[in-house]
């Protein structure tokens, strides 16, 4: 069992960040992330209000760079998923080891909210949804869910894009959606599982 000085769990923006400021006081330190480092940023087609890059730059360019600092400024990147923590002296419990450290900074990022599986495949990370798909319903109203819907767009997926209320991604985001012919936008529309599959309700009934 290896000691750090500070374990760091989740190896998304946030949590790098704080790895690279606490390496540079000469600490040990330790991210442990279950997926890539980056996170959630790996999906995103384009970063727009990242600092550094005012012409914007893909997800993958930038988790990419993310690890490459890391290992520069000699982070330790674990790649396993804590399961249990233990009090200070921190103890963390992973499915693939034990990590013991002084000080403990979670950085897990947010989870998706699950819809019931009813036979069909849901897809929660754009990187998981193959090649080739022909057709694919997005949802949400933010910008995670607009710029999926552009994503998938982009590889000649017909996408329909499902709000249970207005829109609110950026309006950047929205006016790009509305110029896709590929993008078909259902505002007051949900998702209901049945033992069919999923069908698309709008407020008159079900959607074809």
């Amino acid at each position: 069992m290896e000691e750090f000085d500070v374990g760091v769990v989740g190896g998304g923006p946030a949590g790098a960040a704080a790895a690279l400021h606490l390496r540079r006081t000469e600490l040990k330190v330790v991210v442990i992330e279950r997926g890539r480092i980056g996170g959630l940023v790996w999906n995103a087609r384009r970063v727009e209000n990242y600092p550094g890059f005012p012409g914007g730059v893909t997800g993958r360019e930038l988790a990419e760079l993310f690890a490459s600092q890391l290992e520069r400024a000699g982070v330790e990147v674990v790649k396993d998923e804590v399961l249990r923590v233990e009090p200070h002296p921190f103890l963390l419990h992973g499915r693939r080891g034990l990590y013991r450290c002084r000080y403990l900074i979670l950085a897990t990022g947010t989870r998706p909210r699950k819809l019931p599986p009813r036979g069909i495949p849901v897809y929660y990370e754009l990187l998981e949804v193959p090649q080739g798909v022909r057709r694919i319903a997005v949802v949400g109203g933010g910008d995670v869910a607009f710029d999926y819907a552009l994503s998938c767009a982009d590889r000649g997926t017909e996408v329909f894009l499902i709000l249970r209320s207005p829109p609110k991604a950026h309006p950047g985001l929205q006016e790009e959606v509305r110029q896709r012919p590929e993008i078909s936008l259902f505002i007051g529309a949900s998702i209901e599982a049945t033992d069919g599959g999923l069908v698309l309700k709008g407020r008159e009934g079900i959607i074809p």
